[in-house]
């Protein structure tokens, strides 16, 4: 732009109240223009940060972004644009800067790998990937564990859903929740750092946003890490055990998940499991990812289940039409669900899961001619990169995306949110409180942060050298060594071992904590 406007300082939300602001934009999120990173499948905050937002200081922000809560609580008004006699109608989903975000930038941008890909993997066509190193400028500075507290990013909806007296309406934004965390990784193509077996990683918004989270690498083969966060209202914990395999042109991302949420005033306990994921066109073309198959969240306690379908690009399309830039290699992003009630189809869910999540009444949304002609807008939608995304009428949207940083492509891609995980903690009181084997702390990590990515690749084979070494140490001595803050155990639900959080970790004794750095 020519000229400026100044930007409006958001005021310091309070404890109660919903902090996330929605974003923006169509289904369409931008690509990478470079292949230097290797793809990663899953995410998933900012520490002890300023409780002042800094909406302000971040230099390329976009001006004048209102707040608003990632929950909307009405239905959309009158669209101003495209109402269609089929039902369908466009909606802007003006996109803002989450009031949380403390910095737009990393102290040093992505450098670009001097390796192809496909020297690094061609060794691996049909291994699993998580056992293997690769080399640095293939990795982003966070470890697995920080990806996993980018869930975090929408906690707040689940204090709307634990407000909430409708079952129908919790399952709703719990359902919202879960589908919420994958909207971080559209494009986030780096892998972040396996963690060091007992690595630990804290977010601690007990004091703004009400809510603790905490994670530890239980287990290094398999690898399996495990967290638990909790607030007054909700728990929200699980364990993943990712598998990666190489097939050659692409990578199949097996996380073998599980997750919980309890409502302890409602005494609800909703479960999930976390859906396949696909990274295409590794040695030619534009790498996308694709989320694949169903995922069906269910509530035991009140008979509710939210059941989702990731859609698959069209091939008939991809073969026929190859006018259409839609057609060509990239990912759909389209989904499309139903809540059910003792095997009543209730409400449908659909949107993208880069942006948008709205629900409406299933016979509206499923009668033919309006379904028909809501998946042909959506792709048009696509194809166009607007910002306009298209609803069904009487649709509710109930969940929407952040803006991300101006700059984001030059920053691995990461949202504001990702982009604070690592950020150094301003008050020295804070950062001696945390554990010596918190994620922060990490050299090889920081040194790649601050651009020094030598050094980054030197300590990065120190560190596990070091581990190997412990290892073979605990197998001489058949010593048994357990994980600080988890215990496993048979999930109550029937899904395999999972990982139960003591409960410890916030009497903050961590005298007896391994050295892993």
């Amino acid at each position: 732009m020519n000229h400026q406007r100044r930007e409006r300082r958001p005021s310091v939300p309070s404890k109660s109240k919903a902090l996330l602001c929605p974003v923006s934009r169509s289904p369409q999120v931008e690509a990478p223009s470079d292949r230097s990173s290797l793809p990663f499948f899953i995410s998933a905050a900012a520490t002890h940060e300023s409780r002042a937002c800094i909406h302000s200081q971040l230099s390329h922000a976009e001006p004048d972004a209102p707040e608003s809560s990632p929950v909307c609580r009405r239905r959309p008004k009158t669209m101003t644009s495209g109402d269609d006699a089929r039902g369908i109608s466009h909606q802007n989903l003006d996109r803002q800067i989450p009031a949380h975000a403390t910095r737009d930038r990393l102290p040093s941008a992505v450098r670009k790998a001097d390796m192809s890909i496909w020297n690094v993997l061609k060794h691996m066509v049909g291994k699993d990937l998580t056992r293997f190193a690769v080399p640095i400028l293939f990795n982003e500075p966070l470890s697995f564990l920080q990806r996993l507290a980018e869930y975090m990013e929408y906690a707040p909806i689940l204090a709307d859903a634990a407000s909430s007296t409708d079952p129908l309406r919790r399952i709703e934004l719990v359902g919202a929740f879960a589908l919420s965390s994958l909207s971080a990784n559209a494009f986030r193509l780096s892998k972040p750092f396996n963690p060091l077996w007992f690595e630990t990683f804290e977010l601690d918004r007990s004091e703004d946003l009400g809510y603790r989270f905490v994670a530890e690498q239980v287990s290094h083969h398999p690898p399996v890490s495990a967290f638990h966060a909790s607030s007054d209202d909700w728990e929200f914990f699980g364990n993943v055990s990712p598998r990666l395999r190489f097939w050659g042109t692409s990578i199949e991302c097996q996380p073998k998940a599980m997750f919980t949420v309890r409502l302890k005033k409602h005494n609800e306990t909703y479960t999930w499991e976390a859906a396949s994921i696909s990274i295409h066109n590794l040695i030619m073309g534009e790498m996308y990812m694709d989320v694949n198959g169903t995922t069906t969240l269910q509530c035991r306690e009140s008979g509710y289940q939210s059941k989702i379908t990731f859609k698959k690009r069209n091939l008939t399309q991809i073969t026929f039409k190859k006018s259409s830039s839609w057609t060509k290699s990239g990912p759909d992003f389209h989904f499309e669900g139903e809540i059910s009630h003792n095997k009543n189809k209730i409400k449908a869910l659909y949107g993208s899961w880069a942006t948008f999540l709205a629900s409406a009444p299933y016979a509206t949304f499923y009668n033919k001619e309006t379904h028909k002609a809501w998946v042909s807008a959506f792709h048009k939608c696509l194809e166009a990169k607007s910002d306009d995304v298209p609803l069904v009428n009487g649709s509710e949207i109930l969940w929407k995306t952040y803006r991300k940083p101006q700059e984001s492509s030059q920053y691995y891609n990461m949202t504001y949110f990702a982009l604070s995980l690592n950020e150094k903690l301003k008050d020295p009181t804070a950062t001696e409180r945390l554990p010596p084997t918190d994620c922060r702390l990490r050299p090889d990590m920081r040194l790649m942060e601050d651009g020094d990515i030598d050094s980054a690749a030197d300590e990065k084979h120190r560190l596990e050298e070091k581990q190997r070494a412990a290892r073979q140490r605990h197998k001489e001595a058949k010593a048994t060594v357990a994980p600080s803050w988890f215990e496993p155990e048979n999930d109550e639900y029937g899904r395999g071992e999972s990982w139960r959080f003591t409960g410890t970790y916030w009497k903050r004794g961590f005298g007896a904590c391994q050295d892993i750095f």
